[in-house]
């Protein structure tokens, strides 16, 4: 029986599969609800950024994730997957435990070039030698306690000395400037700034402190015997917990001041507050879920350690581990737990990741960064009759209207091609390549008209995708809505991309744009019509079959006096259908 496509009996193509992926491809967002920022990300930083203790190494096959102690509790971690449009390849995870300020010279360098809109930074905590507050006021190994205070009270002295010294601080300013010139985005789009520098705090240890408290008789268990860590005096816990309080207050004023645009300070120590050591009448808390530092009891998810030699903290531990007899006969804690200890938790980086994203977000709104960044230029334009349906392709169910055409044109736009959307008739339109991946796509419709959609540069990942099918969306929906107009607005991405699209009067942009034929424009609806092309008994073997395969609107058996020629073909004909390949 020969394969009959009968223009009366195909429906409106309204789009329940074209719903679906739209929405799927769109995600939370394009409706304004959250800010398409942003769609890159680097952290920078010492270990309370990158996460040591806090559940599992990020790769544990990798050599220098191991060396840098980079974990999945750790806030960036978990803040890449909170910013909705960021691609896995546009994270670089740089922070390094152990580093000190000098150390961000190697982590920027590391980064061969790649610069961000997001960049956060958690540094200085081993400049102030809080590593080795830790190890004499909490972990002392000297047998008595007067020694113990003794080497407790010089380590608080020289964090204190060192906080206050201002060549610290100078170079905190010096690599915060570096990191501005050479990790953010400089380039300026329609007056956008384009990254931000999110720095981070630091978290008090211990709970309010008090005269006669809980915690003043306890001291933290050490796993060799015989020896046990200091008495948690009050004025030692008052003392370390003043001296985050001073480092949190020279990043907020000083470091921040070195471009109060583009920076931003996030204080991590309020959310800590009820989840700190000696908090709420607990001491160690090492286990429990509502204590969010690390103690050497703490049981961690991952065990396996590769030392990073280079590190300061861990020389300090090392010589902390190598005063034991004999090394401690294989009963000294692992490398990991003792460079772990007071550290926070999975946890405590969660509401820290949450605080980075909030504070990401609100800058970017503040600096124009929404889901409508540029304004939507839209303008009317002159067209043929865009009234009726359009066959599209050639599948009789899919006829569609104006806006359905400009939404297939979309399609291919937004997953980075450059030609005519799949099955739609190859003559009807034509797909033009340029430089640096742009596309424009121009289909010549019936009634002297064309749809066209152009994107001036390629885009890569789904992050830049998003963007392609927002701003399309919005340029479709909001300003063509299936009448004579154009429309054209910027994505959202460091160096933006235009798209425009629209139903103008065919060939409106000669000569710059390839002609089209009216005669192979897409056909309009044929209700009414019956017909059969290509089968050799009319004159559809030529230019009949115009905009779609197997229908034609010319020749002999055009109109209702071709019913009972078609009721015979139906029962049987042997003539041939032609046939093409998409």
């Amino acid at each position: 029986m020969v394969g009959l496509r009968i223009a009366s009996i195909i429906p409106l193509f309204v789009g329940s599969a074209f719903c679906g992926l739209i929405t799927a491809r769109q995600g939370p967002g394009t409706q304004g609800a959250t800010p398409l920022w942003p769609i890159s990300y680097i952290a920078l930083g010492d270990s309370f950024a990158a996460g040591i203790g806090a559940g599992h190494y990020i790769d544990r096959n990798n050599d220098e994730v191991k060396r840098c102690k980079r974990f999945d509790g750790s806030y960036p971690w978990q803040a890449k997957h909170m910013f909705f449009y960021l691609d896995d390849e546009a994270f670089n995870f740089e922070a390094c435990s152990g580093d000190v300020l000098a150390g961000i010279d190697n982590q920027v360098a590391n980064l061969g070039g790649n610069r961000a809109q997001a960049i956060t930074l958690s540094i200085s905590g081993n400049d102030f030698n809080f590593g080795d507050v830790v190890r004499s006021c909490i972990y002392s190994l000297k047998p008595l306690d007067i020694n113990k205070d003794s080497d407790c009270q010089r380590a608080l002295q020289g964090a204190r000395e060192k906080i206050q010294d201002n060549r610290i601080w100078d170079s905190y300013k010096a690599k915060v400037n570096d990191i501005l010139q050479k990790v953010a985005i400089t380039t300026r789009y329609s007056g956008l700034d384009w990254s931000v520098l999110v720095i981070t705090g630091y978290a008090k240890f211990f709970g309010p402190v008090s005269a006669g408290d809980p915690c003043s008789s306890f001291r933290f268990p050490l796993p060799v015997p015989g020896f046990q860590g200091n008495l948690l005096h009050p004025d030692v816990r008052t003392e370390m917990n003043s001296l985050v309080d001073m480092v949190n207050r020279q990043i907020s004023s000083q470091i921040v001041g070195v471009n109060t645009n583009l920076i931003r300070f996030v204080n991590i120590d309020d959310h800590f507050e009820g989840h700190r050591f000696c908090d709420r009448g607990k001491t160690d808390g090492a286990n429990d879920p509502d204590v969010w530092f690390i103690s050497f009891d703490t049981t961690l998810e991952e065990t396996e350690f590769t030392p990073n030699p280079n590190s300061s903290l861990e020389q300090g531990w090392d010589a902390w581990a190598q005063a034991i007899p004999n090394g401690g006969n294989g009963v000294l804690p692992g490398a990991l737990r003792r460079s772990s200890v007071f550290h926070p938790k999975a946890a405590g980086h969660l509401q820290t990741a949450k605080k980075v994203q909030t504070t990401v977000t609100n800058w970017g709104n503040d600096h124009g960064h929404r889901p409508d960044p540029s304004s939507l230029s839209c303008n009317p334009a002159e067209a043929g009759d865009l009234s009726g349906l359009f066959i599209a392709a050639s599948r009789p169910n899919e006829a569609v209207d104006v806006t359905n055409v400009l939404f297939k044109l979309r399609d291919v736009l937004c997953n980075n091609a450059c030609r005519l959307p799949d099955r739609m008739y190859p003559q009807a339109g034509t797909a033009v390549s340029g430089d640096n991946g742009r596309c424009d796509i121009y289909v010549a419709l019936e009634g002297g008209s064309q749809a066209y959609a152009i994107r001036d540069r390629s885009i890569s990942g789904d992050a830049q995708a998003q963007h392609c099918w927002g701003t399309l969306q919005k340029i479709i929906s909001d300003c063509i809505k299936g009448g004579a107009k154009r429309g054209a607005m910027s994505g959202v991405d460091p160096t933006p991309a235009m798209y425009q699209a629209g139903l103008v009067k065919i060939n409106a942009f000669s000569p710059n744009q390839p002609q089209l034929s009216q005669e192979n424009a897409l056909e309009k609806d044929l209700s009414g019509f019956h017909g059969v092309c290509g089968n050799g008994d009319g004159p559809c073997d030529g230019n009949g079959c115009n905009g779609v395969w197997y229908i034609c609107s010319e020749g002999q058996y055009k109109g209702t006096a071709s019913l009972l020629y078609l009721l015979l073909r139906l029962i049987g004909s042997h003539g041939s259908t032609r046939s093409a390949t998409m």
